[in-house]
């Protein structure tokens, strides 16, 4: 755990063996007025969890799929005030979150050019909130936006894709 004035920024190291291959995920998560989290290079969003009043500890389930990223960029922020969602262009992946306000009302996503991760198969989830707890995205699949509704963002859905 790594603790800021802020806030808390965690990271949960994971690496289980999955065929004859090894494969790591990490947990990251962020609080209003914490550090940005990341996935790392290399690894994308493939699950979700929220705890804390109006879903305002936003954690990302990351897992690696391999290569770099050799770009990125920060979505506008958006809320459930106006425009309730963002996604990633074509080509990229959810890699990271950032958010501000009271109960991390304000997100801004983070994209990274895969390269590889190329698809036009995509769907929203389900929206769920901190009395559900979070999900895993179905095996294969990875996030390339989010969005929000209810008090302060109070509930998250992902748009997620199927990795090609």
């Amino acid at each position: 755990m790594l603790a800021t004035r802020s806030g808390f920024r965690f990271l949960i190291s994971i690496s289980l063996f999955i065929g004859s291959g090894l494969v790591r995920a990490d947990w990251v998560q962020t609080t209003d007025g914490s550090t940005p989290i990341s996935c790392g290079s290399g690894s994308v969003a493939t699950g979700a969890w929220c705890t804390g009043s109006n879903c305002d500890n936003v954690w990302l389930y990351c897992q690696y799929v391999g290569g770099f990223w050799s770009s990125h960029y920060p979505t506008a922020f958006f809320s459930e005030e106006g425009q309730y969602w963002k996604t990633c262009n074509e080509g990229y992946a959810l890699t990271g979150l950032t958010c501000t306000g009271n109960y991390c009302d304000n997100i801004s996503l983070e994209c990274s050019y895969t390269g590889t991760l190329l698809s036009n198969d995509c769907r929203w989830t389900q929206w769920f909130s901190e009395e559900q707890g979070g999900l895993f995205f179905d095996s294969g699949w990875y996030a390339r936006g989010a969005a929000c509704n209810g008090n302060n963002c109070d509930n998250m859905m992902y748009y997620i894709c199927r990795k090609t």
